[in-house]
């Protein structure tokens, strides 16, 4: 099928709330079925050139699909999580020399490829979505700050939501592309595609594309949240939703990504991948979908259109909102819980390469950094005595204290280990002059820290 750039129609979309505003939002015309597909690839973060082949690899598993259009997750050519990399004029060099070749990979296909960057705009730093045709950077669109989440405020610090109040006007790109390809680039805000046959008359009206790249953290609970109100946003304005979010290689320092991967068409959940994986998801939609949706994209939007995706979290008077009780009951609370801690620990342990060490008191907190471990190992493929777990008793720890840190090391077959502190703590008591009978914060500190150097040496 040919696709063709019809036309940039440069307008505003309705930037005064950045709380309020639609995504990406993308017009495309087609009169036979259509493919799309969303991508998550496994990258490393500010590596430009390891993303580069990831995002190939992809595209090309995608063009071998028959994929019309693909979007990739939030800044997969960068990683989401660069941080004041942004700002370094390598880096965006680096961007600048990659976009010329991921444009030249799209070359002889029909694939329409969508690729969120950190665009450098006026000497500011801005979400953006590149669109790549036929060899050829086809044109850039500004990325609102339009799902409200915590990590914005991450954001923010590093990439500048602008206002854009030269909309209307074309930016010279040419410095993205060979100067033999860089005629007449626009700079895209809404974007109209033209799926059609050559030769025919193409209809005036399409259905909108909802393009979502997304770099939100994992929270319990949040995804699902966030499905539901991308399902309804998608039947209120019967719009094809694409959403894609970042993943694995993202650093882990702020939060955990999950990659989710969702294609939603008027309501109707056409695809989904599975949290914590990387590749391609795909989805049909045909013909006569697409003639049904034509017929709805001009009507008004239904009550309920924006559910919470568009606009600030409500106010809750619940007494413990964080536990979900209405969405999750507490398996799967404290299971999708586990997952996230584990994932987080999992990206650490295989950035350096060791494995775990912790100590083990016997009380509630110290129970659960154990099953993160065990969850970690699980996920990583080692087996539980690769974990050290290390009981530290001391002149303040009770026997059942004890005896419990005993028990939880023996029942998960870690490699346990107990050291006894008592008389180190005694030692160190005694050389500054503190009376082993005064049980204050000079007493309690002296067993922390003796704690600490051994799990320190250990490790």
């Amino acid at each position: 099928m040919d696709v063709i750039v019809s036309e940039a129609i440069m307008r505003t979309t309705g930037y005064s709330s950045l709380e309020r505003e639609p995504v990406n939002r993308v017009r495309i015309f087609c009169d036979g079925d259509l493919i799309v597909g969303i991508a998550t690839p496994l990258i490393r973060v500010g590596d430009i050139s390891f993303n580069e082949r990831a995002i190939i690899e992809i595209m090309a598993k995608a063009i071998d699909a028959g994929v019309d259009v693909l979007l990739f997750s939030e800044r997969a050519l960068t990683g989401a999580t660069c941080g004041d990399l942004y700002r370094q004029e390598l880096l965006n060099e680096e961007i600048r020399l990659s976009l010329k070749r991921i444009a030249r990979a799209t070359d002889d296909t029909s694939l329409s490829l969508f690729l969120p960057i950190p665009f450098k705009l006026n000497d500011k730093i801005i979400k953006a979505t590149a669109l790549f045709q036929y060899g050829v950077l086809r044109g850039v669109m500004i990325s609102p700050f339009e799902l409200r989440h915590v990590e914005q405020d991450y954001e923010l610090t590093y990439l500048f939501p602008d206002r854009l109040a030269e909309y209307g006007k074309s930016f010279d790109l040419s410095d993205l592309m060979d100067e033999d390809e860089s005629d007449d680039l626009p700079y895209l805000i809404d974007l109209t595609l033209d799926f059609e046959r050559k030769g025919k008359q193409r209809r005036p009206f399409g259905p909108y594309f909802e393009l979502i790249p997304d770099a939100r953290h994992e929270w319990t609970g949040d995804y699902r949240r966030l499905r539901d109100s991308l399902i309804g946003h998608s039947r209120a304005h019967h719009s094809i939703v694409l959403y894609a979010g970042a993943g694995e290689g993202e650093s882990v320092s702020e939060g955990v990504f999950a990659g989710h991967r969702l294609i939603v068409c008027d309501g109707h959940v056409l695809a989904e991948g599975e949290p914590f994986t990387t590749g391609l998801t795909t989805a049909v939609i045909t013909k006569d979908v697409f003639k049904e949706l034509s017929s709805k994209a001009n009507l008004p939007a239904e009550k309920g259109s924006r559910d919470g995706v568009l606009e600030k979290p409500h106010e809750t008077d619940e007494r413990f909102p964080f536990l979900m009780k209405k969405e999750l009951d507490a398996r799967s609370f404290f299971r999708e819980t586990l997952t996230i801690q584990g994932q987080g620990l999992r990206s650490r342990l295989e950035a350096i390469g060791t494995r775990p060490v912790l100590g083990l008191s016997g009380g509630l907190d110290s129970a659960l950094a154990l099953l993160v471990c065990l969850e970690a190992a699980k996920i990583c493929g080692f087996t539980p005595d690769d974990i050290i777990a290390v009981s530290m008793p001391g002149p303040g720890t009770s026997k059942k204290s004890r005896q419990l840190a005993r028990q939880l090391g023996e029942a998960t077959q870690v490699d346990f280990r107990e050291i006894d502190i008592s008389d180190a703590v005694d030692l160190h008591l005694k050389m500054i002059g503190h009376g082993a009978l005064t049980h204050d914060v000079t007493y309690e500190n002296a067993q922390a820290r003796e704690r600490t150097q051994i799990l320190m040496d250990l490790a």
